[in-house]
């Protein structure tokens, strides 16, 4: 009679088909089965073991063994398959479609055996009967036993599939805002993987910054922390769920602090933790070097990996210190002018911001980061019933403001980051009010809180094409305010009649008020010292060609009546609202008079003409020269002979 073979254990295991003997010494050295992904086709070898357990051996007696795999909660359905210890000595067995995620799986043998508890004696199959009993049950009589491979094995998903919120755009993200993904644990096939049940503390969220070339940040010079946001979720057969509402799937919260492009990367490092001694430690395979320094070549990583490219635009633009100034920054003035180079002028400070009033570093000036095309748009509280101190009835704001989307700068010299201020100097927030020539506005004041500046950013989703567009504005705060007068070039006389050759004809800027409550906002100077009287007109003594306040040109004369030639100084230098020194020359015949105009050199803002609304004076004055000893006058500012102008004999306002 045939003596049965006798193990110290069971003498049947399995191994990783690249494995085995894997330093050639004719032993089998390497055992363990690395990470497996669910759905996707893997081999093993079974093996037949001798006495040794490092080599193959087929067994005296026929018997048959029973092998599949196991996990936690017994067989795993269409794994299982025998074979004959007499007449096989080793299986490559493949495993095809095993597509249930597991963290701890096995190979087990189901054989006939006793076991002394030392020793296992293989027995023919007829000899055992009964239910299986476990590898190591102690029972001196034959039973059909179950032990397991050496090593066990993680049963993976391939990867997280990473999908933003419905109605939400990957490509048009909010900085600072939680954005509650649905997570996708997909197996081989790219569907949800079966038995695979893990808590959200047990992932992990990692970062990779892009710069706008798409390149790698690998030296930190990107802001900006991706987190998990308000999270309360778990996965649920591969499917992400709220642990109170598991119908809910858009339960995974992230959120990115600043702007830019962010690639999302989503690892489980927890659930193959079996296989930390055999299996690449990352989301791929690769080599691994085994306890013999064997480098062996493992097809798939112990992580489940998912990622997701996305980009983070600011929540909004914050509007701050808004600031206004008067054209003339000396005498606090502005003009009324059509033209916008006589104009207030606005400062203020735009700041990118997240959800959370952050400001975001990476909205910055140059290529490689992300400050976006702008447009600023300056707006001025329109007059109301409430305001008639503030805005003439009827004059419409005129407005310069960046009402083309362009790049400011944002973080340039001496700016922070997310951060850029329009200055005054810029001239790019400017305003005014209509003026007409022949329609004199009492001064006014326009106060800070009345400017608002909105500010708005487009942007284009490369994924879908879709636009976007972040806003925000500020509102000017109470401390300052610009003053506008309506001003005129004006000689002091109309008409001049003169004899001799030479006339003085004295030039004038004058500003009208003819309603006391807005008199006051005239500087002191004039108030005290700039009376004339011209019903409603004063003097502008803090007019300034050097600052801008605009210049005075006249043609050189033109002869209407007799003939000759004439000239006239044609700048006028006005200085404490007047030029004295103006002359008008002629050559000729007597009695001669010539028509005074005003050059296109002429700023638009020192021009009145009672009988127009656009057009020039004509003639802006007129001078006589009539060769007698009649009367002849030379214009002084104040004595006026003003052939069109309404006049009060003298006006003088007291306060």
């Amino acid at each position: 009679m045939e003596i049965p073979p006798t193990f110290q254990t069971g003498p049947f295991d399995a191994w990783d088909t690249f494995r085995g003997d894997t330093d050639g010494d004719g032993k089998f050295d390497d055992k363990n089965i690395s990470t497996k992904i669910a759905g996707k086709t893997f081999s093993l070898t079974i093996a037949n073991l001798d006495a040794n357990l490092t080599g193959l051996e087929a067994k005296s007696i026929s018997s048959t063994v029973t092998y599949g795999l196991y996990d936690e909660d017994g067989p795993i359905e269409g794994t299982s398959d025998i074979f004959d210890i007499q007449t096989t000595l080793d299986i490559n067995k493949t495993y095809t479609n095993v597509s249930v995620a597991s963290r701890n799986v096995h190979v087990g043998f189901v054989f006939c055996s006793e076991f002394d508890g030392t020793t296992y004696t293989l027995l023919e199959s007829s000899e055992c009967g009964g239910a299986i009993i476990n590898c190591k049950d102690t029972d001196s009589n034959p039973r059909w036993r179950r032990c397991f491979s050496t090593d066990e094995f993680a049963l993976r998903p391939k990867e997280f599939l990473l999908t933003p919120p419905v109605g939400e755009d990957i490509g048009l993200l909010t900085s600072g805002s939680t954005h509650r993904f649905t997570v996708v644990a997909n197996k081989e096939n790219d569907t949800e993987t079966t038995g695979y049940d893990q808590q959200d503390n047990n992932l992990t969220i990692a970062q990779r910054l892009l710069f706008k070339d798409g390149t790698v940040d690998i030296n930190n010079i990107l802001h900006g922390t991706l987190d998990f946001s308000n999270n309360d979720f778990a996965f649920l057969d591969g499917i992400s769920t709220s642990r109170t509402n598991p119908a809910q799937t858009q339960t995974v919260g992230i959120r990115f602090s600043d702007v830019g492009r962010v690639h999302i990367l989503l690892e489980d490092r927890q659930w193959a933790s079996v296989d930390s001694d055999d299996t690449p430690q990352d989301c791929n395979g690769g080599t691994f070097t085994n306890a013999k320094n064997e480098v062996l070549d493992i097809p798939d990583g112990a992580y489940i990996c998912g990622d997701q490219n996305a980009t983070f635009i600011p929540a909004s633009f914050g509007v701050t210190g808004i600031t206004l100034r008067d054209h003339n920054s000396d005498s606090n003035f502005t003009y009324l002018s059509n033209d916008l180079s006589m104009s207030a002028h606005v400062a203020a400070t735009i700041v990118a911001l997240n959800s959370q009033g952050a400001i975001t570093q990476n909205f910055r000036e140059g290529e490689l980061f992300y400050e976006n095309n702008v447009t600023v748009e300056l707006n001025v509280t329109d007059w109301n019933a409430t305001l008639t101190n503030r805005h003439p009835l009827g004059n419409a704001v005129n407005i310069k403001d960046i009402n083309v989307s362009e790049l400011l700068g944002f973080g340039g010299a001496d700016e922070a980051n997310g951060t850029h201020t329009i200055t005054l100097a810029s001239e790019s927030l400017l305003f005014n009010y209509q003026r007409n020539n022949n329609q004199p506005v009492n001064p006014f004041r326009v106060p800070e809180s009345d400017i608002n500046i909105s500010v708005a950013s487009a942007y284009t989703s490369e994924a879908s094409g879709v636009t976007r567009t972040v806003t925000g504005s500020g509102v000017g705060g109470s401390d300052l305010n610009a003053t506008f007068y309506f001003g005129r070039a004006k000689a002091s006389q109309e008409f001049y009649d003169v004899e001799g050759t030479v006339a003085y004809t004295p030039i004038t800027v004058q500003v009208y008020c003819d309603l006391f409550p807005t008199c006051t906002f005239f500087s002191d100077s004039i108030q005290l010292m700039g009376q004339t009287d011209l019903d409603s007109w004063w003097l502008s003594l803090g007019h300034n060609e050097a600052l801008g306040d605009g210049n005075i040109m006249l043609q050189d004369p033109v002869a209407v009546l007799g003939s000759g030639s004439g000239s006239v100084d044609n700048d006028v230098n006005i200085a404490n609202g007047v030029d004295n020194t103006i002359q008008v020359t002629h050559s000729g015949s007597f009695p001669t008079t010539y028509d005074i105009l005003l050059d296109t050199g002429t700023n638009s803002w020192l021009i009145y003409n009672a009988d127009s609304l656009l057009l020039d004076p004509d003639p802006f004055y007129k001078v006589r020269f009539n060769g007698d000893s009649g009367w002849a006058g030379v214009g002084k500012t104040g004595y006026v002979i003003d052939i069109n102008a309404s006049k009060r004999d003298t006006k003088r306002l007291n306060w």
